[in-house]
């Protein structure tokens, strides 16, 4: 239940934070779209008005364009992430269970 949690609140994360990411991703690759000839205005002069353009260009949905994908990368990420963790805990537990053993019998 606990890598349910932790992967449904890293889906969420992303999908909060997509805007931002998006808005970031335009300002970095603008000249290239305009080398490329994609991008038919001139560049983006900040994030407020990149915001303000793919909302009024593109619309509202656009802010979440390839936030499945970016979802997707991530999941794998959580889950070796959340195993490990779980997996160290067990180790930790077991290696202080070894170590009270051993100083006991010391004593």
């Amino acid at each position: 239940k606990f890598s349910a949690d932790w992967v449904m609140a890293a889906a969420a994360s992303k999908t909060v934070v997509a805007p931002i990411e998006r808005a970031k991703l335009l300002l970095q690759n603008q000249y290239e779209l305009l080398k490329r000839g994609l991008l038919h205005r001139p560049p983006y002069t900040g994030v407020s008005d990149c915001f303000k353009r793919v909302l009024h260009e593109e619309g509202i949905l656009a802010f979440w364009r390839g936030n499945q994908a970016n979802v997707l990368r991530y999941f794998p990420t959580q889950v070796s992430l959340s195993l490990s963790l779980s997996r160290f805990v067990d180790f930790c537990s077991e290696s202080l269970a070894f170590w009270r053993k051993y100083l006991s019998l010391i004593e």
